[in-house]
């Protein structure tokens, strides 16, 4: 399933493509291995953002499995992870211990916003490694500014990185003003017509 699924994502335009490998070991290889040939980005989901998922939480995946999943990823080149923004010790974890070891290690956090997680919090949880929050309900669930287009308004420090998955296309506005704490609030101002991925550093 990994090179028909990778072939037609190549040929839709997409870019990268984020696998949570629940399906075992040799899905994982499968994926990510057609992926890196049709030069994707692989993105390996290790945890999720939801109560019980894990075993300790009440779920059915046993707690070592994303330690086993990334392990494998690694080893495979996969440079870049989803961890959950509601649970930051997973995230610390993950951060200081297999994926400190990884050049250029990424981890993409949702759960900011509508699920309770903090972009601050999780975003220092997530140190070292290159940091981004994947956001989605926060960009369509504000009070449209006018007919075509929607804000957000999100606080993040000097030394994060930031991305926005949006569910329409439009040019991104960016107005960073930095407040009396040092933190920037930045505003995404989005028009609402088709899709585009967005990212800044501050």
């Amino acid at each position: 399933m990994g090179k028909p699924f990778a072939k037609v994502c190549r040929e839709a335009g997409v870019m990268g493509v984020i696998f949570f490998p629940q399906a075992g070991p040799k899905s994982l290889e499968g994926f990510v291995t057609a992926a890196f040939d049709l030069e994707l980005t692989p993105i390996v989901g290790l945890v999720m953002t939801h109560d019980a998922y894990l075993e300790s939480e009440g779920g059915y995946i046993v707690d070592g499995a994303p330690d086993r999943m990334a392990d494998a990823a690694i080893k495979l080149g996969v440079t870049d992870f989803v961890l959950p923004g509601t649970k930051l010790e997973i995230v610390k974890r993950f951060a200081v211990g297999r994926l400190s070891s990884v050049k250029s290690a990424s981890v993409m956090m949702p759960g900011i916003g509508s699920q309770g997680g903090s972009l601050k919090t999780a975003f220092a949880a997530a140190m070292p490694c290159r940091r981004f929050a994947i956001v989605g309900s926060a960009t369509v669930r504000n009070k449209p500014r006018n007919e075509s287009r929607t804000s957000v308004d999100i606080c993040f420090g000097k030394t994060m990185a930031f991305a926005v998955p949006v569910l329409c296309r439009s040019e991104v506005e960016i107005e960073p003003q930095e407040d009396s704490e040092g933190e920037s609030p930045v505003r995404f101002a989005i028009s609402n017509e088709t899709r585009e991925t967005a990212s800044t550093k501050n």
